[in-house]
């Protein structure tokens, strides 16, 4: 377990908590978020996505 708090919970936290790019950066004691929130980006997936193969064979 006390592993589990510096390898994986460490460095997620640090993400989670940045002031300036965490997902929480807007929020403040009063509001949890300034407006509300943009929608999330799309792309068109590669040309060739649908034909590309999922599982690559292993040979030994």
């Amino acid at each position: 377990m006390s592993e589990w708090w510096t390898l994986p919970f460490g460095p997620h936290m640090r993400a989670l908590l940045d002031a300036e790019r965490g997902p929480f950066a807007s929020c403040t004691r009063g509001q949890h978020q300034q407006g509300k929130p943009g929608p999330l980006p799309l792309a068109d997936p590669p040309e060739a996505w649908e034909t590309a193969p999922s599982i690559v064979p292993v040979t030994r």
